[in-house]
């Protein structure tokens, strides 16, 4: 559910060091070093909510420092049938309910870059629109972000998405006459490098 996609905050690197490269700026995401999780709440609100994690299967971001809200972009793609929460019966729900073996992939990219605000030659927030594609269906997103860029080009940036999976077509799961929540929480920590190192 990702998310997501949450991710395409990438296209920031531009805004946020506009030194730091020439023109263009091409990264790649790093799976390993990346976490994207999704949280809901469980059927039985007394256990809370249950959290699990997506693979990063790719992600790339391009970038022109000179024109950094309209010369970027960022893409991402999530393995939909990689969900775990640790709990075998649960993580086999989800990979049903969200018809992994049919929609293999969820994926987002980006549309554009607004409200980008700098905190320090290297570190800023921004909002990125983009659209979601989760279970065969595109919607519109906007991700609020946080990133940074260090001295050998690595961008971290981290943000969070809320919205409704049924809005995707995805099946609202129950338990003994109880509904989960039909909101799920996106969070995600990615982490980009220069493609000639992420290669």
């Amino acid at each position: 559910m990702r998310t997501i996609v949450s991710v395409a905050m990438l296209i920031t690197l531009a805004a946020l060091a506009p030194r730091a490269f020439a023109d263009p700026v091409h990264l790649k995401i790093d799976p390993a070093a990346s976490k994207v999780t999704a949280v809901v709440a469980e059927p039985d609100r007394t256990k809370g909510t249950a959290t699990g994690k997506f693979n990063i299967t790719s992600g790339e971001v391009s970038g022109d420092s000179a024109n950094p809200a309209g010369g970027g972009s960022v893409s991402i793609v999530l393995d939909a049938g990689s969900y775990d929460s640790g709990n075998p019966f649960r993580d086999d729900a989800v990979i049903v309910l969200l018809d992994a073996n049919t929609y293999t992939t969820i994926t987002f990219q980006s549309t554009g870059l607004q409200n980008v605000a700098m905190s320090s030659a290297s570190a800023g927030t921004a909002t990125v629109a983009g659209n979601l594609t989760l279970h065969g269906t595109t919607r519109p997103v906007s991700i609020p972000i946080n990133a940074a860029l260090d001295a050998a080009g690595r961008l971290t940036a981290d943000g969070a998405l809320t919205f409704n999976y049924a809005d995707y077509g995805v099946k609202v799961p129950s338990l003994l006459g109880m509904s989960a929540a039909n909101e799920v929480t996106v969070t995600f920590h990615i982490v980009a490098v220069p493609a000639a190192a992420g290669s």
